[in-house]
């Protein structure tokens, strides 16, 4: 059987947002038909609720007949990773270098009985390159990491800058040298063309999507049910999900403009779930809840969906999530980047000026 050694920055089971949820379904997907031996070497945030001290070292989880995530942990990328992030950098930025030191036995393992080496965003590419050896490389693109990046203002001073060089460089090489590439978006496939040069015949667009097993409307009772265990009260319920990320924390600043006056002009409250949530102070009109291990009942609580994304890359898969709950959307076009969505039907369009009148409309 062929067998795909994935390497991932982050742990994704059990998944604690957009990059984790895609990474565990598409990967079980592909494990229909071959092997999947995954090495993920970070856990999220979700992850560290439950502590950090046993984790030191490798443990491995099987996620479906064919795959196996081999989750590592070293208090050394810890470190490294937070430093990074305080200085308002990527904290995976030198990932690679970290573990060609560290040189991790399950790694080894993985990589030694692999056909094909699959790489999820830039960081791992260069160390994935050293351990090749020959097999073919898949880039699995989650975003235009150089496009995301180069939204930002320069606050981290020069070494902002020397980042967005350095991001540049690892993704023209993953995207020049893997043997094939995969985006997530139309759009994104573009600027890899564009910016470049991704060969069309190494190009491979797959869409996302949602797993309606766990995602469907609400009905009345368990609308009533999920209510009544998070103690919500009667009041229309406007629900933002969003994880720390930089597009997401800019989304958010725009709701916490919106909700004191909206929400005492038209009796609503807004809920914000997730990390993105992180050091804001609920308020009278507004409840930041921060990260929990499952949404389902937000989304089953809400009666509207906001996305008020202006920045980012890759796709917005809370409007997925949304959709699939039967929730009315708002967004703005940013939040729906490479999804067939028709403005108007499937969702409610606009830009950021105009999502308090949309709010109202609804």
């Amino acid at each position: 059987m062929i067998t795909v050694a994935d390497l991932c920055p982050y742990w994704s089971w059990p998944p604690t947002g957009g990059g984790p949820l895609r990474v565990y379904n598409l990967n079980k997907r592909v494990a229909a038909q071959v092997q999947v031996l995954q090495f993920s070497v970070r856990p999220t945030f979700g992850h560290q609720q439950h502590g950090w001290s046993s984790w030191v070292g490798t443990r491995s989880h099987q996620l479906a007949q064919n795959y196996w995530e081999y989750q590592y942990f070293h208090p050394a990328i810890l470190g490294t990773g937070y430093l990074l992030y305080k200085s308002g950098l990527h904290s995976d930025l030198f990932l690679s270098s970290m573990l060609r030191l560290l040189s991790p036995v399950a790694l080894h393992e993985i990589i030694k009985s692999a056909s094909i080496i699959q790489v999820e965003h830039p960081w791992l590419f260069d160390l994935a390159r050293h351990l090749a050896h020959g097999r073919p490389i898949v880039y699995v693109a989650h975003n235009v990491e150089a496009a995301l990046w180069g939204q930002l203002d320069e606050g981290a001073g020069g070494a902002l800058g020397v980042f967005k060089q350095r991001t540049r460089e690892l993704e023209r090489a993953a995207v020049r040298d893997a043997h094939a590439v995969v985006a997530m978006s139309p759009q994104d496939a573009a600027t890899l063309v564009q910016d470049y040069g991704a060969s069309l015949q190494r190009l491979t667009i797959i869409p996302n999507g949602i797993d309606l097993q766990s995602r469907s409307p609400a009905t009345a009772e368990k609308k009533a049910a999920a209510r009544k265990r998070l103690g919500i009260d009667a009041k229309p319920v406007l629900l933002f999900t969003g994880s720390d990320h930089y597009p997401n924390k800019e989304a958010l600043a725009h709701i916490q403009r919106w909700q004191a006056y909206l929400g005492s002009e038209l009796g609503i409250q807004f809920i914000v779930v997730g990390t993105a949530g992180r050091g804001i102070q609920s308020t009278e009109h507004m409840r930041v809840v921060g990260f929990v291990d499952d949404i389902s009942d937000y989304l089953a609580a809400a009666d509207i969906a906001l996305n008020p994304l202006t920045s980012g890359s890759g796709t917005s898969l809370k409007i997925g999530e949304y959709l699939a709950c039967g929730l009315p959307t708002v967004t703005t076009l940013t939040g729906i980047r490479g999804l067939q969505l028709t403005p108007g039907e499937d969702v409610l369009l606009g830009e950021i000026s105009e999502f308090p009148q949309l709010i109202k409309r609804l």
